[in-house]
């Protein structure tokens, strides 16, 4: 037997599950965001915004 959802809990379901799915694609997003800024800054060796001190200093640049 399947139980029927009235339109006060569908609609406060679905409000629950657009709520978690924004929490987890901002999570995601913040952590996808940390590993390609790490490895950027590995790539390069410097953080953002900071320039190459050496000639010879790994080639790339960074934006901002």
């Amino acid at each position: 037997m399947q139980k029927q959802i009235t339109g006060i809990e569908a609609s406060s379901s679905r409000e629950w599950w657009d709520h978690q799915e924004t929490f987890v694609r901002d999570h995601i997003q913040q952590f996808v965001q940390r590993l390609l800024v790490e490895e950027v800054t590995r790539r390069l060796g410097r953080a953002k915004s900071v320039r190459r001190v050496a000639v010879d200093a790994a080639a790339g640049s960074r934006n901002g």
